[in-house]
């Protein structure tokens, strides 16, 4: 059984209805207790620019 006990989102742009996408899932790394994973929907738009996060600093 698998329990999510902490989820953290970030929304870079909206999708518009209907806009085709890609749903991606991997898992980051693990430890005795926890696995780390990412979920992404990603814009499938050839014109779309990366999201670049901004620097912290």
């Amino acid at each position: 059984m698998l329990v999510v006990t902490n989820f953290s989102k970030r929304f870079c742009r909206s999708l518009r209805p209907f806009q085709a996408y890609t749903f991606t899932t991997r898992v980051l790394g693990w430890d005795e207790k926890w696995f780390y994973s990412e979920l992404r929907f990603e814009t499938v738009d050839k014109k779309a620019q990366p999201y670049v996060p901004p620097s912290r600093g």
